[in-house]
């Protein structure tokens, strides 16, 4: 396994989530791509087929790239503030309509297999695929 990480931390311990390839699964909508273990989510939705929208190019400033993340929280980097903030900022709430905790795509990085899809407000742009 490709070891990214040394000591006993939490991201170490996620780190060994990852195949033997060092690679993981994101899925989005329905649809998979595998990934190097550290990727945003935003590249793991790109390499999926499905394009979030990233007008501000991962700065965490359009949030067109929110997600909400239905199975694998745990492999996830932890939220830092300017994250929260910019989620905060565009009315987004902290959960979707079935309690799944909202993300940005391009400030998460994934470290073992997850699964979430595209949280569109109403009235907002549809998502576009490949």
């Amino acid at each position: 396994m490709l070891k990214l990480f040394t000591g006993t931390g939490a991201k170490d311990k996620a780190a060994k989530k990852a195949g033997d390839d060092g690679m993981v699964t994101v899925t989005i909508d329905g649809r998979s791509g595998k990934v190097l273990c550290g990727t945003s989510l935003l590249f793991g939705a790109w390499s999926a087929g499905v394009m979030l929208i990233s007008a501000c190019y991962g700065h965490a400033l359009c949030a067109g790239c929110v997600v909400a993340v239905e199975e694998g929280a745990e492999h996830l980097s932890p939220m830092m503030k300017v994250e929260r903030e910019a989620i905060k900022a565009h009315g987004f709430p902290e959960q979707d309509e079935n309690g799944y905790p909202l993300r940005l795509a391009c400030q998460t990085k994934v470290f073992g297999d997850v699964k979430v899809h595209a949280y569109v407000k109403k009235g907002s742009a549809e998502v576009i695929r490949r």
